[in-house]
């Protein structure tokens, strides 16, 4: 799907500015260790961390799903019929995979541990899946890069619907990097990069529903592709092209974390680990650099691991409170 290729081009003076504002961040460098490395010119795109803390990441042109060990190791769990471009636990078995077939049309797969694939659905009107985030109940939502929808995807029943679409969520016009990117929930929000528009945006839900009078920007001039938040409300937000991962805290102050240095180059996703004693290990995947190399070419895709010093959220499928819970709260604070 050529698409996704034209969506990650930017213009130079855009990555120019872009460049130049990094740079003026504060650098406050955690330590790094590469758990795992592919061959050149892989797109490491999505991962998720599954219930035993083992890291599954998905390769975007070719559709295969990994199992990354910590101790290194890495199995081919199988391939997608067409590119994979987002991935979370199933809620029985093995795991939920979003991208477009072969022919174009997005898809949800079901691939088991076995490594047979089967689609769920076909998504209907859908054009750019992008990010993936778990709800109860096996419910599902990911962006829509292009038309700027959240969508909700049921495993259970085998359907979906738009659960979110607003201009703020869109790309401009003239281009086609991606709107809306990556999709987390924390403190019943949904938050939301919009990587073209350069906004990072929450959503206040409850009853498992978006309150859409109350989207508003949290952050804007920021470059953000995917993201994670920790147990005191930082995010730890991807920037792809930009070869840095960024931590955005709750007061609005911002310091890049890592770098090309720390084997950060093109870095699409991040997650927290699971397992007892690895909750402060932030896992991000990348893809070498392709789309911005820095001094000595693209380099390998790797799975890397950074140690930050507060718990990541857990992880799994998230609960949002009914709006009697949530009018219950605001009126304690």
């Amino acid at each position: 799907m050529v698409l996704c290729l034209a969506a990650r081009t930017q213009s130079s003076s855009v990555a120019a500015d872009d460049s130049d504002a990094i740079a003026k961040l504060p650098q406050n460098l955690v330590p790094h260790t590469t758990v795992s490395t592919f061959i050149r010119l892989t797109f490491l795109q999505n991962l998720v961390i599954d219930s035993v803390g083992d890291i599954i990441v998905n390769s975007v042109f070719d559709g295969r799903i990994w199992r990354v060990s910590p101790n290194s190791s890495n199995e081919r769990l199988g391939q997608v019929p067409g590119q994979a471009f987002s991935i979370a636990e199933a809620p029985d078995n093995g795991f939920i995979v979003v991208g477009p077939k072969l022919d174009g049309v997005v898809s949800v797969f079901h691939i088991l541990a076995s490594g047979e694939v089967e689609t769920l659905m076909d998504i209907e009107g859908a054009i750019f899946p992008n990010g993936l985030e778990s709800l109860d109940g096996g419910r599902y939502l990911f962006a829509d890069s292009v038309l700027g929808i959240i969508w909700e995807v049921n495993y259970w029943e085998r359907s979906f619907r738009v659960y979110l679409q607003h201009e703020l969520l869109t790309p401009k016009s003239e281009s086609w990097e991606p709107g809306a990117n990556g999709v987390r929930i924390f403190d019943n929000k949904l938050y939301i990069s919009n990587s073209n528009r350069r906004l990072f945006l929450s959503v206040e839900l409850c009853d498992n529903k978006p309150m859409l009078d109350t989207l508003k920007v949290v952050r804007a001039k920021i470059v953000a592709d995917d993201f994670d938040f920790d147990e005191a409300g930082n995010a730890y937000i991807t920037t792809h092209p930009m070869n840095v991962v960024m931590r955005l805290s709750p007061n609005d102050t911002i310091s890049v974390i890592a770098t090309g240095e720390q084997g950060v180059n093109g870095n699409t996703a991040c997650r927290f680990g699971r397992r007892p004693g690895d909750e402060n290990s932030l896992y991000v995947v990348t893809d070498g650099g392709i789309f911005n190399p820095t001094s000595g070419g693209v380099k390998e895709a790797r799975v890397v691991r950074l140690e930050i010093d507060t718990k990541g959220i857990p992880g799994g499928p998230k609960m949002v409170a009914s709006c009697a819970e949530k009018k219950w709260l605001h009126q304690e604070h």
